[in-house]
């Protein structure tokens, strides 16, 4: 029932002000851009943690395999041997994946490697160090203007990341994840309709269809997940819930490409 209160009451967009023409909507949106001009929330966060810089990314890889390759490759995998990845690859992740894009000049707003709703960047990742070499078990928050992390907390999250994701035991064995939230202070700072929440979702799409590219590429397994214990998951990552909460997890690590591990074959 509440998806279907969801869907209906973010159709159809009503203006206060009624567009005729093309003309009208530009005229509409630069007196609508002024009007909000001086509330512009904060593009990153500044958290006062501990700073610690990654590697530089190395795109070597990625540009010897094309993208039919890499297409034809990609597959969600939930068989992983509890390997660790190196600090290197993981960089090259964020940066794909939430990093601004040094190749695309644009003097009105940052750019991804992705689309994104209003060019706001409202999606942000929350990088679970579970065995990544190079880098203490931990949730660090990446920034990605600066492409660096800052230690949120370090916890070993081996024995609870189970817990947090709907007991979807597979995940133990994972060598990193990152939790993607959504800044809902952004999205409500430009938008004053509900259908904001579409975009949203959308946005974390397509960084999601990055992620399992980038990782196919360099040979590290995807997964993706949404059952997850949101409230206790926004408590570890100190976020109010209000203008930020999580919203997805992205896990990888090294595996063996199987849909379903050992033990769920079994009970199937």
């Amino acid at each position: 029932m509440l998806s279907k209160i969801f869907h209906i009451g973010t159709q159809d967009l009503r203006e206060n002000t009624p567009i005729y023409s093309y003309t009208d909507f530009f005229f509409f949106f630069a007196v609508f851009k002024h009007k909000i001009a001086k509330n512009r929330p904060a593009m990153n966060k500044k958290l006062p943690g501990q700073v610690i810089t990654l590697p530089d990314v190395s795109t070597e890889v990625l540009e010897k395999i094309s993208l039919l390759e890499v297409l034809k490759k990609r597959k969600t995998c939930r068989n992983f041997y509890g390997k660790p990845i190196g600090l290197d690859k993981v960089s090259c992740m964020l940066k794909m994946c939430f990093g601004i894009n040094p190749n695309i000049s644009d003097e009105h707003a940052q750019r991804r490697f992705s689309p994104a709703g209003g060019a706001l960047q409202a999606s942000e990742g929350y990088l679970v160090s579970v065995r990544i070499q190079g880098l203490d078990p931990g949730i660090y928050y990446y920034d990605f203007l600066n492409h660096r992390l800052v230690v949120i907390q370090k916890i070993d999250l081996i024995d609870k990341i189970s817990f947090l994701l709907k007991q979807q035991g597979f995940s133990e064995q994972l060598s990193f994840g990152i939790f993607v939230t959504s800044r809902f202070d952004k999205w409500a700072w430009k938008y004053k309709h509900s259908k904001v929440y579409r975009a949203a979702l959308l946005d974390i799409g397509h960084i999601s269809q990055n992620f399992q590219l980038i990782a196919t590429a360099l040979q590290i397994d995807p997964w993706l997940t949404a059952a997850m214990e949101d409230s206790q998951i926004n408590q570890l990552l100190q976020l109010d819930n209000v203008s930020e909460s999580v919203m997805f997890f992205l896990g990888g690590g090294i595996g063996n490409h199987y849909s379903y591990d050992k033990q769920y074959e079994a009970i199937m």
